[in-house]
C-alpha cells in the first residue's frame, strides 16, 4: 500500500476523486475534488463489522427474520465491509500535477 501524504490526489473505492488533507495513523481526512461541499474521513485499513439486520417481523416476543433477506439470509446479521484507504488508487501527489495529467492525457506530444 502506498504511503499517502497531505495533497496527494486519490480515487476511493467508489470512484470519488479526493485531496487529503491530513493523514494519521488510522485514518485519514478529505476533501472531493469531485463534489463540492463534500468531505470526509476515511480509515487506513478496510474493516469488516457485523450488522443487525431488521428484517421479519415479530411473533409472541421472538423476532423472526425473514429467510428471503437479500442482506442477512435469515441470520439476522451480516458482514458489512466498509472500505478503506488500502483499496484506494494513487492519482497524483498534488492538484496540479493531477490537473495538468488530465489536459494533456489527450495530446499526442
Amino acid at each position: 500500500m502506498k504511503n499517502f501524504r497531505t495533497g496527494n490526489v486519490v480515487k476511493l473505492h467508489d470512484g470519488h476523486c479526493i485531496i487529503l488533507v491530513n493523514v494519521t495513523n488510522d485514518d485519514v481526512y478529505w476533501i472531493s475534488f469531485s463534489f463540492s461541499n463534500s468531505s470526509g474521513i476515511t480509515k487506513m485499513k478496510t474493516e469488516i463489522k457485523k450488522e443487525k439486520c431488521f428484517c421479519g417481523y415479530y411473533h409472541n416476543n421472538e423476532h423472526i427474520y425473514d429467510e428471503d433477506c437479500d442482506k442477512c439470509y435469515g441470520k439476522g446479521y451480516y458482514d458489512n465491509e466498509i472500505s478503506g484507504m488500502d483499496k484506494a488508487e494513487y492519482l497524483a501527489d498534488n492538484v496540479k500535477e493531477y490537473i495538468l495529467k488530465r489536459l494533456l492525457k489527450n495530446f499526442d506530444f
